[in-house]
């Protein structure tokens, strides 16, 4: 942890579970919220916290909600930055060829409500113009200002190993 006013860094807790690559990361609030991640196998099943207060991190398993993925883009809900989470897409099965060609990837939408503890699939209108398959490996934003929240998505791969050279924005209700 990078400490501004000190110019100084520290080494925090260990995450829970096996080292991994691909993991996916948002601050929510204060809190540091982990989703899956590669470590030979797509991993999830679980949102991990860390907890900067008290240099700890806790689990949160869970039986309903996304499927196993890495290298997929996690925000702040842009209407709920502080207690809601979006988690889309992320690889759902790796390439035989490693980082040299892509895998093949979920086309989903999370949301993750942190005070319930419950994940919802998003419903997104005309989801299809955003992906044909599915892409991994992007990046995006979360955006609150403006008429309506939105999430703002660019990059990544498909599952023909292209790049995607082109960003979607997909906008939310307040509710």
């Amino acid at each position: 942890m990078y400490s501004i006013s000190e110019n100084t860094w520290r080494e925090c807790a260990s995450a829970p579970g096996s080292a991994r690559g691909g993991t996916s990361l948002t601050a929510l609030g204060s809190f540091l919220l982990r989703f899956g991640g590669f470590n030979g196998e797509e991993l999830g099943g679980s949102v991990d916290i860390f907890h900067p207060d008290t240099d700890s991190w806790t689990s949160r398993p869970f039986t309903a909600g996304p499927e196993n993925r890495s290298v997929a883009i996690f925000l702040p809900h842009p209407a709920f930055p502080t207690t809601k989470a979006i988690l889309a897409f992320g690889e759902r099965s790796p390439s035989s060829d490693g980082h040299n060609a892509a895998g093949i990837f979920w086309g989903d939408i999370w949301i993750y409500d942190y005070q319930h503890d419950q994940w919802e699939q998003a419903q997104v209108e005309n989801a299809h113009v955003l992906v044909d398959s599915g892409i991994g490996w992007g990046a995006g934003a979360s955006e609150a200002d403006g008429d309506r929240p939105q999430m703002v998505i660019w990059g990544g791969l498909n599952e023909r190993n292209e790049r995607i050279g082109r960003g979607w924005r997909i906008k939310f209700s307040s509710s």
